[in-house]
């Protein structure tokens, strides 16, 4: 086989390039080069090396050396080159994803020291990814205390293999302080064990404190509601008691277990039938309709001492915690004997 015929024409350059620096007088005494053939319609990669032999005038008489086939070796660094570039494209884009979202994304090895954090955090921290790379959270100024919660959450999380989530308080060294939501979740190896954990921590200051004023509020509202010497009382759509203040609860006669019982029920207890059926077509259509009702009616009160009670109220149709819509009672009574007149007691908000 006529070798030259093999050669690829680059490859031919490169073995007179590689001679041309070799053979001449005061050429060097070694050569080494790489070059591809073709050799029954397969590409082959040779790594050829030798030395060149000179006569004591120093012409060159010969080129003793091997030639090696890499071709092999050659498509695993093609390989490993091309895995390499798509590795560090994906870290890009993982990398530019991660910057541009506003909660914390972090990845903590198995002593609870930090192997990557997301711009958003290095920014709380005011440090870059190498100088919070390695460091754990006493290293990170984090009080003692959240210090220690945080790690032992950390082991926990690795000795279960179970995602945890918590919220606490915390104070960044650049002075940002809010409330955080945070979770942590394994990251498990081929073979199945713990081999780091991911984290990612949200913001709920905003939140927490849109709680704490409903909190606040809900309490005023209980408050204010349990002192009206209004009664009110709450009817779902099927007509059973949801909520009822204690001006409420007296007017019910104190039954036990007021809560969440049907308030037809109820009132045939009490009330005679015509006034039970009137209380309840009204419920019904405000229910139905939205219209507002106002009541203003005599009934004889039968628990304890018979007393007849003038009284007036309003009902009103709201939304209920199932989607469907129920109705809030308002009302206030007083011993028909009493001289107030009945106008004076308008419950209607």
């Amino acid at each position: 086989m006529d070798y030259s015929q093999s050669l690829r024409p680059d490859s031919q350059h490169r073995i007179s390039d590689a001679v041309g620096h070799s053979v001449p007088l005061g050429g060097t005494d070694s050569f080494e080069m790489e070059y591809r053939l073709a050799i029954a319609g397969h590409e082959l990669w040779v790594r050829a090396r030798g030395t060149v032999e000179r006569r004591e005038d120093g012409v060159a008489v010969s080129l003793p050396g091997i030639a090696i086939d890499v071709t092999r070796q050659r498509e695993l660094l093609a390989e490993r080159t091309r895995v390499l570039e798509d590795s560090l494209r994906q870290a890009r884009i993982f990398d530019t994803t991660l910057t541009a979202i506003r909660d914390f994304v972090y990845v903590f090895d198995l002593d609870g020291k930090f192997r990557y954090a997301n711009k958003a955090l290095l920014d709380l921290w005011g440090l870059t990814l190498a100088e919070a790379v390695g460091k754990d959270f006493i290293d990170l100024k984090y009080s003692p205390s959240l210090a220690v919660r945080l790690q032992q959450q950390i082991q926990r999380v690795i000795a279960t293999g179970k995602t945890l989530s918590d919220e606490t308080a915390y104070e960044s060294p650049t002075g940002v302080s809010g409330y955080y939501e945070y979770i942590f979740s394994p990251i498990f190896a081929a073979d199945g064990s713990v081999e780091a954990v991911a984290g990612t921590t949200r913001d709920i200051t905003a939140r927490k404190q849109v709680e704490e004023d409903l909190r606040r509020r809900t309490a005023q509202f209980e408050t204010l509601l349990n002192q009206t010497p209004l009664g009110v009382y709450l009817v779902d759509a099927d007509l059973r008691i949801r909520e009822a203040n204690p001006m409420a609860r007296t007017f019910f006669g104190d039954i036990p277990d007021l809560v969440g019982r049907d308030i037809e029920q109820i009132t045939r207890q009490l009330w005679p039938v015509s006034h039970v059926n009137e209380l309840l077509e009204r419920v019904r259509h405000t229910v139905a309709t939205g219209e507002m009702s106002v009541v203003s009616d005599l009934f004889d009160y039968n628990l304890g001492p018979k007393a007849t009670y003038r009284y007036r109220g309003s009902i009103h149709r709201i939304p209920g915690d199932d989607g469907r819509p129920g109705a809030v009672c308002y009302f206030r009574g007083y011993p028909f004997s009493s001289p107030q007149t009945p106008s004076a007691c308008a419950a209607a908000p």
